[in-house]
């Protein structure tokens, strides 16, 4: 994580991404430091923010852990329906300020003992008042705490571009509270209660039809957003409801439309998809059995036509021979 990455020895000071460098005006006069042969000096401050920086990471992680498990349902919409940074984005909204709090004293505490950051705030104010600094940066540990704080996010940025474009191989705890459960949560708000009007209307139409139903129906149709409600229901209860959602997740990997109207997804493969189921499984929504008939269905051609439709198009050559290559797959 970046936490983890940044928060050893050389996690800044050996990252040139990350890197905290003396500021603009004092950048240049640290060069001029060194050609009067105060290098060492020079390289000590620099160590001494860098390290600083090290010392002062680790303290994120439990801010972090809370932001995630405090997401609202909102705060899942606006990621899922985000940019590739809107996890780092939520992190810096909900984290920044008392991470900023916490750093301070770590920072000064690794700074206080280098005899050049003594004489940094009085030259980096004088700079300061000349326009020739930023009134931010006039501040050691103000300036280093901030660096600190840009480190992790950009860093917490490139990892979360890393899984958006490889959500399966690199999976986080923070993927599947917010492309999963979480996900799920969100677009399942206001659910029970539409599928409750929906079926007021369809229940007297059933009932001519002789069939009665059961409460155990409506907690199968709901399976996928609440599958904590059939968690002591009859097996085969909750094997008709993995089904359901096996089949319906597999459709809708296939559903161009939806992938990118409903589930924000811009492009979609049949390896996504049984990724995909494969995830279900490991958060045990769905079982190994259900998961291995869909795939021997596959393989048997058994789905081609409704992935066709689902599609509007005929599969491709590809598509086909991936189906085919199923074929392996045991129930």
């Amino acid at each position: 994580s970046a936490v983890a990455l940044l928060g050893r020895n050389d996690g800044f000071l050996g990252n040139a991404k990350v890197r905290i460098e003396l500021p603009g005006f004092l950048a240049d006069a640290a060069k001029l430091l060194k050609a009067t042969g105060q290098g060492k000096r020079v390289d000590e401050l620099v160590m001494a923010m860098n390290r600083a920086a090290e010392a002062a990471v680790p303290q994120a992680k439990a801010l972090l852990v809370g932001a995630v498990k405090s997401m609202s349902v909102d705060d899942a919409v606006k990621i899922v329906k985000g940019n590739e940074t809107s996890v780092t984005q939520f992190f810096t909204t909900k984290t920044r300020e008392p991470l900023g709090v916490q750093f301070l004293p770590i920072v000064a505490r690794a700074t206080e003992k280098v005899a050049l950051a003594k004489k940094y705030d009085a030259v980096a104010g004088k700079a300061a008042s000349l326009g020739l600094l930023k009134k931010d940066d006039a501040n050691l540990n103000g300036y280093v705490t901030g660096k600190a704080l840009d480190g992790l996010y950009f860093m917490i940025g490139e990892e979360e571009k890393k899984i958006r474009k490889d959500p399966v191989g690199t999976g986080s705890a923070i993927l599947k509270k917010v492309f999963g459960a979480d996900a799920r949560a969100a677009r399942s708000a206001g659910r029970p209660d539409r599928l409750a009007r929906r079926l007021r209307a369809v229940k007297p139409a059933l009932k001519t039809l002789g069939i009665e139903w059961e409460p155990w129906m409506q907690q199968v149709m709901l399976y996928y957003y609440y599958p904590e409600r059939l968690a002591k229901a009859n097996a085969w209860v909750k094997q008709l409801a993995e089904i359901l959602v096996a089949c319906e997740q597999f459709e809708a990997y296939s559903n161009r439309r939806r992938g990118q109207d409903y589930y924000a997804r811009k492009k979609e493969t049949l390896s996504d998809a049984f990724a995909y189921l494969g995830t279900l499984e490991q958060e045990k929504i769905l079982s190994r059995k259900v998961l291995n008939a869909v795939r021997v269905l596959s393989a048997g051609g058994a789905f081609d036509t409704i992935l066709e439709e689902a599609r509007g198009e005929p599969l491709t050559r590809s598509d086909r021979r991936y189906l085919r290559n199923l074929v392996g797959a045991r129930i």
